[in-house]
């Protein structure tokens, strides 16, 4: 039976193989997934690991800023978050960090070589994570269309997720997702969410720039008239000045 003491997941997996007295072969993950209590411990300590890194990274200062370099390149984690169907554009720190984050619970299912494992730490550990990153984006999101648009953070959420959402769709057609017995594709939840939120910041800039521009135009041509009539001759058959 594999020891389900917390330290026993931090320690080196070498060292864990050795105390479990496995073959070189032999996968360190199978010792946790083949036990019901040490699988319930590890999906738990994940989850909440994936939770606190996911708040860091959205708590940093520059979070929402935009990176020196394209948004697919992370510098600072070393993961390669390309697609060939990201977007151009230069996502902020905090999508690339989120999508770095996602990366790497996706390693973890691959270590996983037990389907039925494979889908817990997926349903248990990569999807909340991604939810609770979706609810983040949300919250953002309802605030930068009160009122007047926060051009800002409309911006900023858009290449978000124009970049984020061509790496899920990337990765979910790839084992070992591609492979899982599931009726539908795995991330499809989330991606209907991200574009329903994409679809309403466009609908909102789309209408805050029209209702900006007719404004402007009425504006433009009420002192237009104004300067090009006398006082006093608005309805009396006045002469046009200049």
């Amino acid at each position: 039976r594999p020891p389900t003491d917390p330290p026993a997941l931090l320690v080196p997996l070498q060292e864990l193989r050795h105390s479990l007295h496995l073959p070189p072969s032999a996968s360190v993950v199978r010792a946790f997934t083949d036990d019901d209590d040490a699988m319930q411990l590890w999906l738990k300590t994940e989850r909440e690991d994936a939770s606190a890194r996911l708040a860091a990274v959205l708590a940093a200062p520059a979070a929402w800023d935009a990176p020196a370099v394209p948004g697919g390149v992370d510098e600072a984690g070393g993961a390669d978050l390309s697609s060939a169907g990201s977007s151009p554009l230069r996502a902020p720190a905090c999508a690339s960090g989120a999508m770095r984050l996602s990366l790497d619970l996706l390693e973890r299912v691959r270590l996983v070589s037990d389907p039925a494992a494979q889908g817990r730490a997926i349903d248990e550990v990569l999807l909340p994570t991604l939810g609770e990153f979706s609810a983040q984006l949300r919250a953002k999101a309802a605030q930068a269309m009160i009122g007047a648009a926060d051009w800002e953070s409309v911006g900023a959420l858009l290449a978000t997720l124009l970049f984020a959402a061509p790496l899920l769709e990337e990765w979910q057609e790839e084992p070992p997702l591609a492979s899982l017995d599931a009726p539908r594709a795995v991330f499809g939840a989330v991606l209907r969410g991200w574009r329903e939120m994409r679809e309403e910041l466009e609908e909102h800039a789309s209408s805050t720039l029209a209702a900006d521009f007719f404004h402007g135009a009425g504006r433009y041509v009420g002192e237009r008239r104004d300067f090009r009539l006398p006082p006093g001759g608005g309805g009396g058959g006045g002469v046009p000045v200049g």
